[in-house]
């Protein structure tokens, strides 16, 4: 069963615009154009309806905001990758250069990688603060336990002067 058509010219006299306004804005929301029973250009009721009220255009700036917020939120996290992995390539180049390759074991380049990729990622996520929705962070925090530290540039320094943390005894259970 098909769906009522309004036509673009009734939807312009209620909107007090002209045809060719309405006719442009339907296409640039993506609506289907067809005719109604006259053959006028139309469009379906629900369409017209939205039109109308402003539903479809606040619909398409929402849908284009959060595909903009998605592009921000892949950024952040990428950025937060690169200077995890730059930190621990970094920390590994930096080992072996020390060491000059002589009894460096894989636990040991291993340890040093993870310290220091721990480190970056606190580091930024202290720096960057994370995209936000709605005021809403929906990014969790992978390396900071204190949301209070995050985009703090006070926290940053302190982070930076204290270095990454210090591995923990490991104690051996029996």
């Amino acid at each position: 069963m098909a769906e009522q058509m309004i036509s673009i010219e009734e939807i312009a006299t209620v909107q007090g615009r002209k045809p060719a306004q309405v006719r442009e804005e339907a296409r640039g929301l993506g609506m289907w154009i067809g005719e109604d029973w006259a053959g006028r250009e139309a469009v379906t009721v629900t369409d017209a309806r939205a039109l109308v009220s402003g539903d479809a255009r606040r619909r398409a700036e929402q849908g284009a905001a959060w595909k903009a917020f998605q592009g921000e939120v892949k950024a952040w996290q990428d950025g937060r990758a690169a200077a995890t992995q730059a930190a621990a390539d970094e920390a590994e180049q930096k080992i072996r250069r020390t060491r000059r390759r002589v009894d460096i074991s894989l636990g040991e380049v291993q340890e040093a990688r993870r310290l220091a990729h721990l480190h970056a990622g606190a580091q930024w996520e202290r720096r960057h603060p994370r995209p936000r929705w709605n005021a809403e962070p929906t990014v969790p925090l992978a390396y900071l336990t204190d949301e209070s530290e995050e985009g703090s540039a006070m926290a940053a320094v302190k982070g930076k002067l204290r270095g990454p943390s210090k591995p923990a005894e490991r104690t051996e259970v029996a």
